[in-house]
């Protein structure tokens, strides 16, 4: 096999095909050395492009997961930033309500437990 530069070619070509893409660009580099006309110089190429194509693909998969947990996390902080945004300005109101009217405070949560800690605790969003 040290002399026939058609058994490194059809060598390389079997790695290619079994996907052992390493030793199919060795494979073609010493067939190339033996026997240019064999144009195993344009496979290493083609296995170099395709190598070249499937790491952009995983890279760009890899961005593409990064920033689909990016936003789902973003989403997720935006919602839960909006609802206790909501949730304390709505006890705000409620708690100026029943200030003004003088009502007892019947929610749930450690600062409606009375209402006299209420006005204690209770700070006005900004």
């Amino acid at each position: 096999m040290h002399s026939n530069p058609d058994l490194y070619f059809n060598c390389a070509s079997a790695n290619k095909y079994l996907e052992n893409y390493e030793r199919a660009l060795h494979g073609f580099e010493a067939a190339t050395l033996k026997d240019p006309g064999l144009n195993a110089d344009d496979e290493a190429q083609k296995i170099t492009s395709l190598l070249d194509k499937i790491e952009s693909s995983l890279k760009g998969l890899s961005r593409s997961k990064r920033l689909a947990s990016l936003v789902s996390t973003l989403g997720e902080v935006i919602c839960n930033t909006i609802i206790s945004n909501l949730s304390v300005s709505i006890s705000w109101s409620k708690f100026l309500l029943m200030k003004r009217y003088q009502l007892p405070i019947i929610s749930c949560g450690p600062a409606f437990m009375h209402s006299t800690k209420l006005e204690n605790t209770f700070v006005k969003p900004a």
